[in-house]
């Protein structure tokens, strides 16, 4: 059956985009992306709605076992704050602080430091014959001068106090 359909069926083409009760379906992301983040006429709660469940997934992927500097940190925020200013229709030369732009979301650099406390609860529940908990006892290499370098300990260590 499968071999019949095969020559039938083509790929489709629109795209499909979920957020909390509503569900959003276009030909193409772009599009997705003027109609709700974009459009003034949308309203804000619904711009918030595709905003949590769409695009803070994507930044926050993986960050839980990042050895993340300041630098990265401030990358992310910057891309966070374009994001909603873009979303609010708030340009920088209309002088809009950060504060006011925000809309009640938590700042991506405290869902940061909650996953990676979250990941390292998990990691530590494990038993110790566990491979995850061996590798952070692990022996590290005689470092050289300067700095020492950022690890993601150092980084879970900081979070902790």
């Amino acid at each position: 059956m499968k071999y019949l359909t095969e020559k039938i069926q083509k790929p489709t083409s629109w795209n499909l985009l979920y957020a909390d009760d509503f569900a959003l379906i276009s030909d193409s992301i772009y599009e997705i992306q003027e109609r709700v983040i974009c459009d003034p006429k949308m309203p804000i709660r619904t711009k918030g709605k595709v905003y949590k469940t769409v695009v803070t997934p994507i930044l926050l992927c993986g960050s839980e076992t990042w050895a993340s500097k300041k630098v990265h940190k401030q990358k992310l925020h910057t891309t966070e704050m374009r994001m909603l200013r873009w979303a609010g229709g708030v340009a920088l030369k209309d002088k809009v602080r950060n504060e006011h732009v925000s809309f009640k979301i938590v700042p991506i650099t405290e869902k940061i430091t909650e996953s990676r406390r979250r990941w390292y609860g998990h990691v530590m529940c494990r038993p110790d014959d566990h491979i995850v908990k061996k590798c952070l006892s692990i022996a590290t290499k005689r470092r050289g001068r300067g700095r020492p370098q950022i690890t993601w300990m150092t980084n879970v260590r900081k979070d902790m106090q």
